[in-house]
């Protein structure tokens, strides 16, 4: 017989006949039909960032977490959404506030000095709450230009090569690009996709979980107060939540989730969140995929 923690509507162990995991097990199968829900997986630094805007990645122990990427939809983007995002010919399609921003041989736009602030962007058609991954490809600037999204905070543009931030749309269109100010700048490509999943995020500071590693485990460490990332998920009445604590994985159905949001406010090592409820070999599956997670064997 194997115990495992497991909570249905309460918190309580629950024994059933042995069911082995699959040595190849991959969370992305208990989505493979279309199902709805989330996977976060702290030990994947490439889906922490220290920012909602998912900016500035986490990297290091005890950086803060202000946007947690889901990866039950393998973080595949969309299509394209902007037209002539590399400026090939001329720059139809996109608008510059005052008229600063110039097409140049070679696909790039340039932009002189003038001490004042140009908006260039493009309007795209958006679904509100979904994410958008924002790319801007710069050769050379005098000044540190800014992302662009109508109705958002701008998030600055620190390097040369590609640049990228992620916005969560608040309306069923946005004007997408970047802002310059008194600045000389060069760039050859913007591009915005959408960023299929259920994204989890905190854009207040306080409210940050801490991402943590020991070097070999990796978790993210919630106050117990009003840290917090919180996700929107649509409407399911009863999921499936696992969650990787350092006691070992609890499992608990039915979760109601029909306001639409999830909430991740406890010290995990990771993360599942599913409609319905797992079959046996899902649930052996699972329990030994996040024990391992959490050091757990």
């Amino acid at each position: 017989m194997l115990t495992r923690p497991i909570t249905r509507g309460i918190t309580r162990p629950i024994t059933r006949p042995l069911v082995r995991q699959s040595s190849t097990f991959n969370p992305l199968t208990l989505f493979a039909q279309g199902q709805q829900g989330a996977w976060y997986d702290p030990s994947d630094l490439t889906t922490l960032f220290q920012d909602a805007a998912g900016t500035t990645p986490v990297t290091a122990d005890g950086d803060p977490v202000g946007l947690m990427l889901d990866k039950s939809r393998e973080l595949e983007r969309g299509p394209e959404l902007v037209t002539n995002g590399t400026f090939d010919a001329d720059l139809s399609g996109w608008t510059s506030s005052t008229g600063s921003f110039q097409w140049g041989s070679g696909g790039v736009v340039g932009r002189s000095s003038t001490g004042i602030t140009d908006e260039f962007y493009q309007s795209v058609n958006t679904a509100i709450g979904s994410f958008y991954v924002v790319e801007v490809e710069i050769n050379n600037f005098t000044l540190n230009p800014e992302g662009y999204v109508d109705g958002l905070v701008p998030n600055t543009l620190e390097n040369t090569g590609v640049n990228q931030f992620v916005f969560k749309a608040t309306a069923t269109s946005h004007n997408v690009g970047i802002i310059a100010t008194g600045a000389d700048i060069e760039f050859t490509r913007i591009s915005v996709k959408e960023l299929p999943g259920n994204h989890a995020s905190q854009p207040t500071t306080a409210a940050k979980p801490t991402y943590r590693t020991d070097g070999t485990l990796r978790w993210l460490e919630f106050d117990g107060v009003d840290d917090q990332l919180v996700a929107t998920i649509p409407g399911i009445t009863n999921a499936t939540v696992a969650i990787a604590k350092s006691t070992g994985t609890e499992i608990t159905y039915p979760v109601d989730l029909s306001g639409g949001t999830f909430t991740m406010n406890e010290t995990n090592y990771g993360i599942i969140v599913r409609e319905g409820e797992f079959t046996a070999q899902e649930e052996a599956n699972v329990i030994a995929y996040l024990n391992e997670k959490a050091g757990i064997s």
